[in-house]
């Protein structure tokens, strides 16, 4: 395995992680401020309102910002194309934003009967309406930061409105309670529109040309197209969550989505710097490859192991400590959110091993395999729901994530390899294996004393992450005194099992 992509991989996990930390710590706050104030019924609310404002706003970008990343990438070194590329994301996202809003107003009445179950509540759709304008444009502001490259001004973006819009949120729905649910929602996206802003005057200008609209036009096509298939996979998974909380709610009432809300919130926040460092680095780099598949390959495996080994031992600790983090970061009113929890954490272990192999079937072109299997995956888990809700209750939320997760795990093995050559290493297996069988024996443990569930957890996560550094330090600079020390156990452990010797593809 080359040195120096792992170095460039954990570079970029490093900057987006640091920040990603950051804006954790920030959310915890804001979370556990918010869970006290407003309660379950508070934090559901929150949580349709969220993903009704996503599936909107991914409605409503049409995948420009995705399309325009490419494009304005490929087009660094033409001013002149450069600029009207510039000028076409702005138009878009511009274009995009108000039209889209202008329709959520519109239908502002329905939306609220059909998706919150309230038309008393058209007044808070309204509002998603102005967060569906702020989150394109603020989408477009990102995208063309992420085209350039500065991945750290990227990381500071999400700090800066992380930190802007807690002091907004908090603030909303410390004035107005339950209803400042909507001014918690819309705060991010209008925070990051300021956040990102300053950041995009402070770019490379280019030259002034002047750009007709013809020109405006042809390139607005041509980035729709290329993110045409992101924006129907984005559509299908915020679709899919919107009905997931409207099933809740329906079934089990505001509360219970309340419960859900803050189990995903926490398994959204641990995996998401591994996550949004393959959408900003490892997918433009994977795209470059395409012209040499054993490159491309070989990228994908790496990806996959060093995903595994930063989030395995996150993984196996919150797994383990659930049943502390969830009053701790919510309220002891948030207890049922705990099972939820464990089961999305097994869900993540197959979600970060498959998003690769996800970015592979994009890289290659491959829209309508992409966009099929991750249908394939909202069709699994709303089915999986539907018909264990009736049967285990609200744990089914949990469960069937999990369930889908496996199956869409095991679906991206089968569809990798049969178009693309692409094989799962024996490693990589090895360490979805492991992580897994470590969550198992913590709740074994768990179910013989909780103290011992945790100690057990706690050992298992240690080790893994010891485990994760010499792998990785030997990965990165083999003829380092941490690499010299990680090759020679890699060495007698390659005796006992061949997964653990080093592969290169």
């Amino acid at each position: 395995m080359p040195a120096g992509s792992h170095r460039r991989i954990l570079q970029a996990a490093l900057v987006l992680g640091g920040s990603s930390a950051v804006q954790i710590l920030i959310g915890i706050l804001r979370t556990k401020l918010v869970a006290i104030m407003i309660g379950p019924a508070g934090a559901g609310l929150i949580g349709v309102y969220s993903s009704l404002l996503a599936l909107l706003s991914s409605l409503a970008g049409l995948g420009l910002s995705q399309g325009a990343i490419r494009e304005i990438a490929a087009d660094r070194d033409d001013p002149v194309r450069q600029a009207v590329a510039r000028r076409t994301l702005l138009v878009g996202s511009l274009g995009l934003g108000v039209g889209a809003a202008a329709l959520v107003l519109l239908f502002s009445e329905p939306i609220a009967a059909g998706v919150v179950g309230d038309a008393g509540r058209a007044g808070d759709v309204r509002w998603i309406a102005l967060g569906v304008f702020l989150t394109v444009v603020a989408a477009g502001q990102t995208a063309l930061v992420n085209a350039l490259r500065p991945i750290g001004e990227l990381a500071a973006i999400g700090v800066v409105a992380a930190f802007l819009a807690s002091i907004l949120g908090v603030g909303a729905v410390a004035l107005f309670g339950l209803d400042g649910a909507i001014g918690f929602v819309v705060a991010m996206p209008a925070a990051t529109v300021l956040a990102a802003g300053v950041v995009c005057l402070r770019l490379p200008k280019v030259a002034p040309v002047a750009v007709p609209l013809s020109a405006v036009r042809g390139r607005l096509g041509g980035m729709l197209r290329t993110g045409g298939a992101v924006t129907i996979a984005a559509v299908v998974g915020g679709g899919a969550q919107v009905a997931v909380r409207a099933m809740v709610t329906d079934a089990e009432g505001l509360e219970a989505t309340g419960h859900f809300q803050a189990a995903w919130t926490i398994s959204m926040q641990y995996v998401g710097f591994v996550l949004g460092t393959m959408a900003v680095d490892y997918y433009p780099r994977l795209s470059a490859a395409m012209n040499t598949p054993e490159a491309a390959r070989r990228l994908v495996n790496e990806q996959t192991e060093v995903a595994l080994l930063l989030a395995a031992p996150v993984l196996i600790a919150v797994f383990a400590f659930a049943a502390i983090a969830v009053p701790l970061l919510f309220s002891a009113d948030f207890a049922e959110a705990v099972p939820i929890l464990k089961w999305q954490i097994v869900g993540d272990v197959f979600k970060l091993a498959a998003w690769p192999l996800g970015f592979l079937l994009l890289a290659r072109g491959a829209s309508v395999a992409f966009v099929l299997t991750d249908a394939a995956w909202a069709i699994l888990y709303i089915g999986l729901l539907a018909f264990l809700l009736p049967q285990v209750g609200l744990v089914a939320t949990g469960s069937a994530f999990a369930l889908a997760y496996a199956g869409y795990f095991a679906l991206m093995v089968v569809v990798a390899g049969r178009d693309f050559g692409q094989r799962l290493t024996r490693r990589n297996a090895l360490l979805v294996a492991l992580t897994l069988a470590a969550i198992a024996v913590v709740a074994l443990a768990e179910r013989v004393h909780p103290a011992l569930g945790l100690l057990t957890g706690l050992g298992l996560s240690a080790g893994g992450g010891l485990a994760a550094l010499l792998i990785l330090a030997n990965a990165v600079d083999p003829t380092s005194r941490i690499g010299r020390k990680a090759n020679a156990v890699t060495r007698r452990l390659a005796g006992l099992h061949p997964a653990f010797a080093r592969t290169r593809g």
